[in-house]
């Protein structure tokens, strides 16, 4: 059985399983930091720095990568299943165990840590909704994770052959592209970004119009008449102008 083993196999079959794994941890972790931007939103912490817009702006780079990831990761693990259908031998491939043993690995110690923190929190007091969302997300993950590549140690046929199992990869598979869908709509259109990006340059440049305007004061004992009245070639004081409309 070694020795078919090594016959159909070679470095395609190593990268391809390779590529597929490190796809996984990817897209899982782009979910989960996605997920919980989109709680940020939802369910803000005050005290926290990502209050408001910058939660919302948080969101771009896991939908990014999310919308180049998650895709290859379905598509590389559809054609790993088809190429195991093909050859079954290629089911006793080493790094295609030893993969898929440490996702599992991962998964358990995930689930265990999650709910560990659970109770932790729960002793502390510190059991909000925003709290037990996050570790809901963390968990279903966790779960989904394990529930598909345990299935794929303990079978030798390929999920799409069992019923139920083919469901819950579409169940899986739809959440995912539900959740980046929910994301763009939490994010907003690109112009709204842009827009944003416009407000917060005008309200740095009004700040730094204050701090020109009091350093004039302080020198003249008088208010400028103008903001050309600010400039000063010798100390580099050039007054900021709007942006969009006046950018140089």
């Amino acid at each position: 059985m070694e020795t078919e083993v090594k016959k159909t196999t070679g470095p395609r079959d190593v990268f391809s399983h390779l590529l597929s794994i490190i796809f996984l941890y990817v897209s899982v972790i782009g979910f989960g930091i996605l997920l919980f931007g989109i709680i940020d939103v939802y369910f803000p912490d005050v005290l926290s720095d990502t209050y408001g817009w910058y939660a919302k702006s948080a969101l771009r780079w896991p939908l990014a990568l999310l919308v180049v990831i998650f895709p290859l990761y379905l598509w590389f693990t559809s054609y790993l299943e088809r190429d195991l259908e093909k050859n079954p031998e290629k089911r006793a491939l080493k790094i295609r165990k030893w993969l898929l043993y440490f996702t599992l690995f991962v998964a358990t110690l995930v689930i265990v840590g999650d709910l560990v923190s659970v109770i932790f929190s729960f002793l502390n007091g510190e059991l909000t909704l925003r709290f037990v969302l996050k570790v809901l997300t963390v968990l279903a993950l966790a779960l989904s994770v394990f529930v598909y590549y345990g299935w794929n140690v303990r079978k030798d046929v390929a999920a799409s052959h069992d019923p139920r199992m083919k469901l819950f990869v579409r169940a899986v598979s739809a959440l995912g592209f539900t959740a980046i869908i929910f994301g763009f709509v939490v994010a907003g259109l690109p112009q709204t970004a842009r827009d944003r990006q416009f407000d917060d340059r005008r309200v740095s440049d009004l700040e730094q119009i204050q701090n020109q305007v009091a350093s004039f004061w302080q020198t003249k004992r008088r208010l400028p008449n103008s903001l050309d009245e600010l400039r000063d070639e010798v100390l580099a004081v050039i007054p900021p102008r709007d942006p969009e409309t006046q950018p140089k």
